[in-house]
C-alpha cells in the first residue's frame, strides 16, 4: 500500500472519528493491549468520567466476548484449524459512541 493511500485513510478515520480500529487474532494480550489503548485514548476526550467509564465497560465487555466466543474452526478438506480474526472498531459521534466488531475467518 502506497503512502498516500495510508495517509488518505488515516484521514478518512480521522474525520468518521474513529478512535479505535485492530484487525487480528483474539488473544489475552490483544485484550490487554487494546484496553490499555484505549483507556489512553478515553482519559484524552472531553466526556464525563461517568460517560467515559460507560464507555469504557461496554468496550471490555464486547473484546471478552470475541474473547470467549470466538473458536478455531476445523477445516475437514484439508485437515487444519483456521483461526479467526475480530474486526474491532469504536467511532465517537455527536453525542454517542459507535461499536462494532465481526469475526472473519484467517486462511
Amino acid at each position: 500500500m502506497s503512502l498516500e493511500k495510508i495517509y488518505s485513510l488515516y484521514k478518512t478515520m480521522e474525520q468518521e472519528k474513529v478512535i479505535l480500529s485492530f484487525n487480528g487474532v483474539v488473544t489475552a494480550d490483544f485484550l490487554t493491549a487494546v484496553l490499555d489503548i484505549m483507556e489512553n485514548k478515553m482519559s484524552n476526550l472531553n466526556d464525563s468520567p461517568n460517560i467515559k467509564k460507560k464507555v469504557f465497560n461496554v468496550l471490555v465487555e464486547c473484546l471478552q466476548n470475541l474473547y470467549h466466543h470466538i473458536d478455531e474452526e476445523d477445516d475437514l478438506k484439508n485437515m487444519s484449524k483456521k483461526s479467526k480474526s475480530a474486526l474491532v472498531m469504536v467511532v465517537k459521534g455527536m453525542g454517542y459512541f459507535l461499536f462494532r466488531r465481526a469475526i472473519t475467518l484467517i486462511k
